[in-house]
């Protein structure tokens, strides 16, 4: 290439031209001193004595064509001629401008998903299934995804668990040597690859017609986060500066800055406030056009005039940037508007102003500094120049040099910190500049790091981290304003667990995954399980409790409150109980003081169905009274019999143990006479008392516990009778048969056989003929 074309003579000495645009070198437009760190101290890079050449002038050749750089320079050419004073620092100060705005309070604090949803809406979720299945559809017509709300909230759950636990291949999450539950347990792996292949966000078939946007794959998620950071509450201190979002993949959109901590990504341009909090961005795509209606001042003021679109500019707002976007064009379209600024700036970009250089400022010591001011297009402007190691300069529409304060430093020569006076606009730039910065911070802290060669998955997992931070942000400012204790608030990985859990589990159906019936007390099992020894986290509230059978339980108490009425479980006829039954309990005084005339009709008809309901009951109680009774099948037992008693720990067929208890018992009374129905103590006569249907007693066999004599006699009588009349004041509801052999075998193996009825052949236990024949 010929030199001569490209420099050439003039007037001023040697004059450097622009590129042309279809310049290789177009793309490394990035200057070197774009990351410069935001604290201004002894090892900060900026200097007066710059040379007027440097990089940080290459975004004036960053516009979207020819003409309009052209414009800009006539522009800035035609300014006239900027008379720059010396400022005295007696009285010089100037009052910080007060904000008239205020941040909006709130009632309490929400749960952590919903500070998510509120930028993950389901308009946007919807938006991103469609496309996902119309993507796969047009990739494989035979193969459909059949995605849905759910399983994409699932999906970006995951996300998000692998974020907080990392592993080098995103299949170990499933593998059996380290295997992660949080993420093996709410999807397949080939279902998970499967949606990680085909996540869409905008139609293919409309590229043609969009080929002028770069980030066409992803424009519907970005307008719709851009919205809604857009009208997040603003404070008054906002910044902008530039973001990396680590990539080294092929694409044209990627950008190389050396002394950024990723090196290699896509870059964003983004407007925060001090902490963080995310109100507007522009990813980076090659040029910065002019804003409409504005003027056009290079393409690093540019960029600031578009983000700052969203800052209102009569309740005061601040706004900060370093030297790479810093301009007199800048200050003055900002104050035009009335967003006062500050921020540093390059001495090649002050035309008309000169300082000290840093040798004679370093003569005078550390801590020197000059102030001078000028009327920029209306706007009043002071630079200051401040010497620490090395000199800095700094701009600004509202504030100024005054009040000094004292910093310390360290002292190489004297090994020891010494205090050094440092400007008020220094001062104001470290405290408010670093929003971007604490940004970067907290997104970097848990990282989506999932590997892809899809540039837009980059983008998308880096918008999802950042929502996350921002609605971190927004739930501390919820918790600050309720004056709730730090101590009390979610960290930022608590609170990212939090969203991890919900979009896994919350709405979803889980029932699959688990068997059994939950306990009454999640909490209080937890934590008495916990005294035993470690114990596995359990769902947050909102998880357990949104759906399923805690949403119906909750349901039943507000009803029993509201109706004062009380459940009870329902139950049929149990025959080894006493033969109550168990209903509905109501609480008989209703108290409708108060009460609409809708409740109390209401209460009205809800008696009435309990009526129904215990007459139901009863009438159910009775049939299964009399089925149990007719499965008796053994004889009616009298007062001091011995019998035995049906084990019921015996579960099942085929488990160990007997089926009769082998500790006899001693039958006390009949409370029912026309019921089967017997009470039966210990034969000791330690133990309780125990009501027992007569299926579960049985008369001990013969040899083993013989029957008293009179009980014997009352039932066998002379011989060669039937029936003997029972002795007085015994009614039993049937007609008692003579024990025989047969009846003693069939009642000793549990056959239900036919009831031996008239005369029979008494049958006497082994030993008791002779005690019988007395």
């Amino acid at each position: 290439m010929d030199a001569s074309t490209f420099y050439r003579k003039r007037a001023g000495g040697l004059q450097t031209r622009v590129p042309p645009v279809e310049s290789d070198d177009s793309c490394l437009s990035d200057s070197d001193n774009s990351d410069e760190d935001f604290r201004l101290t002894a090892d900060d890079e900026s200097s007066s004595d710059e040379d007027p050449h440097s990089s940080h002038d290459a975004p004036a050749s960053m516009s979207a064509t020819g003409p309009s750089r052209q414009s800009a320079a006539t522009a800035r050419r035609r300014r006239p001629k900027v008379v720059w004073e010396t400022v005295q620092q007696c009285k010089s100060a100037k009052d910080t401008p007060i904000w008239q705005g205020a941040l909006l309070g709130v009632d309490e604090a929400r749960e952590p998903i919903q500070y998510f949803r509120d930028f993950f809406d389901a308009d946007l979720l919807d938006v991103i299934v469609q496309q996902s299945n119309l993507y796969c559809t047009q990739n494989n017509p035979n193969n459909a995804l059949k995605l849905d709300q759910n399983e994409l909230e699932q999906f970006i759950g995951t996300l998000v668990y692998m974020s907080i636990v990392h592993v080098p291949r995103s299949r170990m999450y499933w593998s059996s040597e380290c295997r992660v539950v949080q993420v093996a347990d709410v999807m397949s792996r080939d279902r998970w690859g499967e949606i990680k292949k085909f996540i869409h966000f905008n139609d293919n078939s409309s590229m043609a017609a969009n080929s002028d946007d770069k980030l066409f794959k992803i424009r519907p998620i970005v307008d719709s986060l851009l919205q809604k950071f857009q009208v997040l509450p603003q404070d008054q201190m906002l910044c902008v500066d530039e973001q990396m979002v680590p990539f080294k993949g092929r694409s044209s959109l990627k950008q190389y800055i050396p002394k950024k901590p990723h090196k290699w990504g896509y870059k964003i341009f983004v407007l925060c406030d001090t902490k963080g909090l995310v109100h507007s961005f522009d990813i980076f795509t090659g040029k910065i056009d002019p804003v409409p209606g504005e003027p056009d001042i290079g393409a690093s003021g540019n960029i600031v005039l578009k983000l700052a679109q969203v800052i209102h500019g009569a309740i005061n707002h601040l706004l900060y940037f370093d030297n790479w976007f810093s301009s007199l064009d800048l200050f003055a379209a900002l104050a035009n508007k009335g967003i006062p600024a500050l921020g540093t700036v390059q001495q090649s970009r002050l035309q008309g102003c000169s300082f000290s250089t840093n040798a004679e400022m370093k003569k005078k010591g550390r801590g020197t500094l000059e102030e001078k001011q000028a009327v920029v297009d209306g706007a009043e402007m002071r630079a200051v120049k401040w010497f620490d190691n090395r000199g800095v300069i700094v701009a600004s529409t509202f504030a100024s040099a005054q009040p000094v304060s004292n910093v310390e430093r360290w002292d190489r020569k004297l090994k020891k910190r010494v205090s050094v006076e440092c400007p008020s606009m220094i001062s104001l730039y470290n405290k408010f500049m670093g929003g971007v910065d604490a940004l970067d911070a907290l997104i970097a802290y848990y990282r989506i790091q999932i590997r892809s060669k899809k540039y837009y998955h980059r983008f998308f997992f880096h918008l999802v981290d950042m929502v996350i931070v921002n609605s971190w942000l927004l739930y501390r400012r919820d918790c600050d304003s309720l004056g709730v204790p730090r101590k009390q608030q979610k960290d930022l990985l608590a609170f990212r667990t939090s969203i991890a859990q919900a979009l896994c589990m919350q709405g979803k159906d889980m029932s699959r995954k688990k068997r059994g019936r939950p306990s009454s007390d999640v909490e209080r099992e937890f934590h008495r399980k916990k005294h035993r020894g470690p114990a596995k986290a359990i769902p947050t509230l909102e998880v357990r409790s949104d759906a399923g059978p805690a949403f119906e339980s909750q349901l039943i108490r507000e009803l029993c409150t509201v109706y004062r009425c009380r459940k009870i479980r329902t139950t049929p006829y149990r025959p080894q109980g006493n033969g109550a039954y168990q209903s509905w309990g109501v609480d008989g005084s209703w108290d409708t003081g108060g009460a609409g005339e809708w409740l109390h009709a209401h209460r009205q008809r809800l008696q009435e169905a309990i009526k129904v309901v215990k007459q139901q009951a009863g009438l159910r109680q009775e049939q299964d009274q009399r089925r149990c009774n007719r499965r008796v099948r053994g004889l009616p037992l009298l007062p001091g019999e011995r019998v035995l008693v049906r084990n019921f720990r015996r579960r099942a067929k085929g488990k160990l143990g007997p089926y009769w208890d082998p500790h006899p018992q001693v039958v006390v009374c009949q409370p029912d006479p026309q019921g089967p129905v017997y009470k039966v103590r210990p034969e000791g006569g330690e133990g309780p008392i125990r009501i027992l249907h007569r299926c579960h007693l049985r008369c001990c066999p013969p040899g083993c516990n013989p029957r008293p004599p009179e009980i014997v006699g009352e039932r066998v009588g002379r011989a060669g009778q039937g029936v003997v009349p029972r002795s007085e004041g015994r009614v039993l509801g049937w007609p008692e048969p003579v024990l025989t052999q047969e009846d003693w075998e069939m009642q000793e193996s549990g056959s239900s056989g036919p009831r031996t009825e008239g005369p029979a052949a008494p049958f006497t236990a082994p030993g008791r003929e002779a005690q019988l024949a007395e």
